[in-house]
This record gives structure tokens, sequence and C-alpha cells, in this order.
């Protein structure tokens, strides 16, 4: 158990009628300045056009503010400022539609037709006489996979195709993924 006494709540908020939190008046007059350019900054779809608008429009207006202000800062301090208003507007300003280049997954028919028809095909190589465990098995795979695809029904072939298109936007379902 603590010997302290509570701070009384009008307390807490100032001692000696110095208020705590000083900095938070400055950043809300930041965010005021950085809200112009909010719309423009996200609506840019590069990384480079992004930065010239933070160093040649946002940049300016804030130093316009403090010097209005007669606010100084060292260099050291100043770089440390436009650092925190750099990672709020890059935490903060997204770009509604996101503009990086999609990942595409080599996928193919066979690939999936492989995966996911994969106890027939080992089937198909017992019927040629391969266990499990032989070399030839490995020889004889791709031959195997083709007997099975070539006995596929127009309504598999279709099934096929959509799954191949799910998995080249998706990735492979979980189940696949986990075998």
């Amino acid at each position: 158990m603590s010997n302290q006494q509570p701070i009384p709540v009008s307390a807490s908020s100032q001692i000696n009628d110095v208020p705590l939190w000083p900095q938070r008046k400055t950043a809300r007059e930041h965010v005021e300045i950085l809200n112009k350019y909010r719309k423009k900054y996200k609506s840019l779809t590069s990384t480079a056009e992004r930065g010239d608008m933070f160093r040649t429009m946002i940049l300016p207006d804030i130093f316009n503010h403090w010097k209005a202000k007669g606010i100084t800062f060292e260099e050291a301090t100043a770089q440390q400022q436009i650092r925190k208003l750099g990672k709020y507007i890059s935490n903060n300003w997204r770009a509604e539609n996101d503009f990086r280049k999609k990942i595409v997954l080599p996928t193919t028919t066979w690939n999936v037709f492989r995966h996911t028809w994969k106890d027939d095909i080992l089937e198909e190589l017992q019927k040629m006489g391969h266990n499990n465990n032989s070399q030839e098995r490995f020889k004889n795979f791709n031959t195997a996979t083709a007997q099975v695809k070539a006995c596929l029904t127009n309504e598999e072939r279709l099934e096929l195709k959509e799954a191949t298109k799910r998995w080249r936007d998706f990735g492979p379902p979980r189940e696949e993924q986990q075998r």
C-alpha cells in the first residue's frame, strides 16, 4: 500500500501554473495548417510526388507559421519537429486507392490441378504399377497427371478454370497451404 496522497483533479492538469502539455496546443495548430493540404496529398499517387508536396508546400507553410508566432528552434529541434510532422502525415493520410502493384502469384492450371486432384493422380500412378516410394513414380507423375486431366468432364474443366482464377487472385486455400 502506498502512502502517497491522490492528486486532486484540478492540480493534475497544472502544477505551479505551468501546463503539463504545452505541445498539444502547438500540435493542434500544426494539424489545422496541415489539413488544408490533406485532400490533395491523399490524391497523389507516388512517394516522390508526396515528398515534393511536403517539401515545397507544407513545410514552407509550417515555417511561415513558426515565423509569425515568433517560434524559433535550433536546427536539430526543427528537424525533429519536421520528422514528427512527416510521420503524422504518412501515418494518418493514407491514399484511398492502393496504387502499389498487385502481387500476381505464378499459378497455372496445371499446378492447381496437381494440388486439387492429387488423390486421383496417385491412384493413376498405382494403376501404372508405381508405388509411392519408387523413383519411377516421380518420372511418371506428369504422365499420370495428363491422363487424369484428359478424363475430366466439361463441368470439372470449368471448375478447374475458376479455381485457378481464385488461386491467382487470393492464393491457395488454407487447407492446400497446410498440406
